[in-house]
């Protein structure tokens, strides 16, 4: 089990869940890039920068480790 949620907010205040936290990390990793990648992914990595100037990465392994989140480089 996992420890992502993602959705997207419909305008008729529902949701459209594409990953649940039931799904394992290395099921949303497949499904960015596939089973055939040549090397194996390690992780997926988004980063955001916020308006304030603050920087977020989160880590979605392609393992059974949990996703992590880090706030202008220290762990949360």
């Amino acid at each position: 089990m996992g420890n992502v949620l993602i959705y997207a907010p419909l305008v008729n205040s529902s949701q459209a869940t594409l990953f649940t936290a039931d799904d394992s990390s290395e099921k949303i990793v497949e499904s960015f890039f596939g089973d055939d990648t040549g090397a194996r992914i390690r992780h997926v990595v988004i980063e955001i920068t916020t308006a304030s100037g603050k920087e977020v990465r989160v880590v979605i392994p392609n393992d059974h480790l949990e996703a992590v989140v880090y706030v202008d480089g220290d762990l949360v």
